[in-house]
């Protein structure tokens, strides 16, 4: 009985390395996933912010031809 109680308390303790092992990777992996979706946001609003820029300044070009 006792030696079943050992190996059980062993494997439990292994376990709980491998699940803390894995609760870090996934902490790891949320904070990469959010760092890339903020950077990709920056990236995406400052596409968006050019291109009205580009268009104001197209605008403005075709309107002073006229």
């Amino acid at each position: 009985m006792q030696n079943d109680i050992r190996l059980l308390t062993d494997q439990l303790a292994k376990v709980n390395e491998s699940l803390s092992v894995k609760m870090a990777s996934r902490a790891e992996f949320d904070r990469t996933i959010a760092e890339t979706e903020a950077a990709y946001t920056k990236v995406y609003f400052l596409l968006v912010f050019l291109t009205w820029i580009i268009l104001l300044d197209v605008s403005s070009c075709c309107s002073i031809r006229d």
